[in-house]
């Protein structure tokens, strides 16, 4: 909004312009955003005059005298709103984008005056937006719900101690497949292959083992596409995984998939590190051949018993005998 309605570029508060309210009277705002709004002289673009706010994202806060009880607001942050858009519901909307500090930091009360409505503005459902386990409002008229990005496998146990694992469940069983092997002979690897569904945003290859993993949504072994296998770098049983000495891997080296009565030979043309989030579009990539990747993780720390990066090898058909 823009505060000049005559036209004259005279004007303050672009959001809200608070009057004389009467003795006792104050505007209060909550679990609201109030932003990217202006005036033609700049002092007071967001707001003008008194108010209470409370869990509420104020962009420039010039102009904006917060009473006392004003509390757990975000000033001064960028909401990184989409344009305004209809996006559903009765009205338009200007969407939360991925990454917007309004997402999830509204009241979390779940009664009284600060709790939110259990709908945003299009009538949405709230939604577990930073994907910590716990729904929560969001700032402002939209609720952000898109599904959590995908995430690379967590491939690697803690280094120096045994973990104990729990009994596999039967919704992350694994498929098994007859005559379906990984052969890397500069690695003396010999290993059935299973198939490992996706969970949410992410593949479950904690009971792996000694098999290799094909990840859900990857082309299927020996199909043309891109084919995601996977495996421990580091096993429960604190001892290397099969896939510890994938990174020595070269250009030129060959492995095989033994399926179906048929060796399939794939020759490596790419050896490296990928990282975050930034790696599942790498490990991913589309191929209109026949390729296989190679994923395990690399890195480990001590300190946080975490893995810093991820090991991809990617190779190509060259021979089916």
């Amino acid at each position: 909004n823009l505060a000049d309605a005559d036209n004259n570029t005279v004007g303050d508060g672009g959001g809200i312009f608070v009057e004389d309210m009467g003795t006792g009277s104050v505007l209060t705002v909550r679990n609201a955003i109030v932003a990217l709004n202006s005036d033609p002289s700049g002092g007071a673009p967001n707001c003008s005059g008194d108010l209470q706010a409370n869990y509420t994202l104020i962009g420039n806060a010039t102009g904006c005298n917060l009473l006392a009880g004003s509390a757990n607001n975000l000033i001064g942050s960028n909401p990184n709103l989409g344009p305004l858009a209809n996006n559903g519901g009765p009205t338009q909307t200007r969407a939360l984008l991925a990454g917007s500090p309004a997402i999830d930091a509204a009241d979390p009360a779940a009664g009284g005056p600060g709790a939110c409505a259990t709908t945003d503005q299009r009538g949405t459902a709230r939604f577990d937006g930073n994907y910590d386990g716990v729904v929560r409002c969001d700032m402002g008229a939209y609720e952000f719900d898109e599904p959590a990005p995908p995430s690379l496998p967590a491939t690697g146990f803690a280094q120096g101690r045994i973990t104990s694992l729990p009994a596999q469940p039967a919704e992350k069983a694994y498929a098994s497949y007859n005559d379906l092997t990984l052969e890397i002979p500069a690695l003396g690897l010999n290993a059935p292959i299973v198939g490992v569904l996706k969970s949410g945003s992410s593949w479950d290859v904690t009971w792996l083992g000694n098999s290799v993993g094909w990840l859900e949504g990857s082309a299927f072994p020996t199909w043309a596409g891109n084919t995601v296998l996977t495996g421990h770098v580091w096993d429960a049983d604190n001892t290397p995984g099969i896939f510890n000495q994938i990174k020595k891997l070269k250009y030129g080296d060959r492995f095989y998939i033994h399926a179906f009565g048929q060796t399939y030979v794939y020759e490596v043309r790419e050896n490296t590190w990928v990282w975050g989030g930034s790696g599942v579009s790498k490990v991913f990539q589309h191929e209109e051949y026949d390729w296989v990747t190679l994923l395990t993780c690399e890195g480990y720390n001590p300190l946080t018993g975490n893995y810093l990066f991820r090991r991809m090898v990617r190779a190509v058909l060259v021979e089916v005998k």
